[in-house]
């Protein structure tokens, strides 16, 4: 057992592929490629969303008596406010990420020279 662990791997016979590990460079592609895949999907189905509650809105809009009934303005004020919030979980997730990376690359990036400047 210990022989097998210890010797190099054997070629593989002429007519099976042997798998290698992609590199970075194809790894970054293939994440780019999923994600721009991804945020199109996101934004296609955007805009059917947006038309079908405009008209399902304007239905409701016109089936209500003109005095609007206070829970539906508190509603879409409570709506609203979810929007906003997040919004703000959006951007402190960006800011971490942010801060996150530049943890990660720190080690890794070149000092800056720094210049002296001449009395």
């Amino acid at each position: 057992m210990l022989a097998r662990v210890s010797t190099s791997p054997e070629i593989a016979p002429p007519n099976q592929k042997v798998h290698t590990m992609p590199n970075i460079d194809e790894i970054q592609t293939q994440v780019r490629d999923i994600q721009a895949k991804a945020l199109d999907y996101v934004t296609t189905v955007q805009q059917p969303v947006v038309e079908y509650v405009t008209k399902a809105a304007a239905y409701v809009a016109d089936t209500l008596p003109a005095e609007r009934p206070e829970a539906l303005v508190r509603g879409i004020d409570a709506a609203a406010f979810q929007a906003g919030f997040a919004k703000k979980v959006i951007d402190s997730q960006a800011v971490f990420a942010k801060k996150v990376i530049d943890a990660a690359v720190k080690p890794f990036t070149p000092a800056k020279k720094r210049t002296v400047k001449a009395a």
